[in-house]
């Protein structure tokens, strides 16, 4: 399955991303947020993973600011933090 340009292979997507492609941040800075996407993995009942990307601080376009990726293990709402 591709998803926003991405090939998430067998990947569940939590929220819809809205972030255009074609439009700078700058003109989108409302919807960078600590919660732009999260997918969902449950690899043969066996593995289950979630990845998660967020921007900090929310909204807020600096020479510091920064998208973070996180690798939760377990579901969502349940796992701890991987990576």
């Amino acid at each position: 399955m591709e998803y926003f340009g991405l090939e998430i292979y067998d990947g569940m997507p939590l929220k819809q991303v809205n972030i255009d492609i074609n439009v700078s941040l700058q003109e989108q800075w409302y919807l960078l947020t600590q919660d732009i996407c999260c997918i969902n993995y449950n690899v043969h009942d066996e593995l289950m993973f979630s990845v998660d990307v967020g921007y900090y601080p929310s909204a807020i376009i600096t020479a510091t600011s920064h998208f973070k990726v996180v690798v939760i293990e377990g579901p969502y709402t349940d796992g701890g933090v991987f990576f």
